[in-house]
């Protein structure tokens, strides 16, 4: 039986077809996504993390820990011992939460000790924070610390190494702008839209590497803080934004980012339908190329006369 083959003209049509046709199929998803959930309304703009690596923030700014005593930031900086720094709100509703268990539970689970060889410090960007709240936060953190290594002594955390403060809203937000965190209080539902993720400081202050997300891997976390600890500027991470969600005021939640998260499946789309066409057509230039030489070798009908 002959195979009819494709030539390449018709393949190329195929395959032009196709790709046409994921297009519209993709431009359809994205204009649903834009009904339900717009991209980057201009309350959230600001609302992301522009990594500001190698950086020193400002240490000279005055802070209120949680038992009501007023210290500086370089207080918590001693040239030796990397810091850990958690921008957060102790009346946050989810995200703050999320990121401050999830601080809690990556801590426990190292093989350095929270207090000897690294400190970490959580710093309120909301005025309306108390010092109450702080020492609410501070209390539960150092006893699920502590329940989990073994130290029910009360003093969970050595050496003071897990410090909860409060600040004037200028000093918070100057914090803030150091390290690249933007936030943004949307008054209609009376929250604060912001990014989620903690940062990486050296034991001078300069800004070594970021970990995204409400949930940290031990391995990640004992890297960065090597590598700050030894005063370097940490390798790029995988960038995994809390953008990929949005504060929803009206049902008070997070909800997905629709277009953003369509935007990288579309992307994967294109790469993997890039490829996929690239070996349909090696694979029919190879096959025609056979074909060609098969033809070439056959004898034509008078070399058969004259071999008889």
């Amino acid at each position: 039986m002959n195979r009819r083959s494709v030539t390449m003209p018709t393949l190329i049509r195929r395959c032009t077809a196709l790709v046409s046709l994921c297009a519209m199929a993709a431009i359809s998803v994205s204009a649903i996504g834009q009904v339900f959930l717009p991209d980057g309304p201009e309350e959230f703009q600001g609302v992301d993390i522009i990594e500001k690596r190698g950086e020193t923030i400002p240490l000279d700014l005055p802070l209120t820990a949680a038992d009501g005593r007023q210290v500086r930031l370089r207080d918590y900086f001693d040239g030796r011992r990397p810091v850990v720094l958690i921008l957060a709100y102790y009346t946050c509703p989810m995200q703050c939460r999320l990121v401050l268990n999830s601080s809690m539970s990556v801590f426990r689970k190292l093989d350095w000790d929270l207090g000897d060889e690294y400190r970490a410090i959580t710093i309120s960007f909301d005025p309306r924070d108390t010092t109450e709240g702080a020492m609410e936060w501070r209390t539960d953190l150092h006893y699920g610390y502590g329940r989990a290594t073994g130290r029910s002594n009360g003093r969970s955390i050595v050496h003071d190494g897990w410090e909860f403060f409060t600040a004037e809203e200028s000093v918070s937000k100057t914090i803030a702008e150091a390290v690249g965190f933007g936030y943004k209080f949307i008054p209609r539902a009376g929250d604060y839209a912001h990014p989620s993720a903690i940062m990486v400081l050296s034991p001078d202050g300069a800004v070594s590497n970021y970990l995204y997300g409400v949930s940290y891997k031990p391995k990640q976390l004992t890297l960065a803080l090597q590598d700050a600890g030894d005063g370097k500027i940490g390798s790029l991470y995988d960038r995994v934004l809390f953008r990929c969600f949005l504060y929803d005021p009206d049902s008070n939640s997070f909800v997905a980012n629709a277009m953003l998260i369509m935007r990288i499946s579309g992307g994967l789309t294109v790469f993997f339908l890039g490829g996929g066409v690239g070996l349909m057509l090696w694979r029919a230039r190879r096959k025609n190329q056979r074909l060609r030489d098969r033809v070439s070798n056959q004898p034509t009908t008078g070399e058969h006369a004259l071999s008889a």
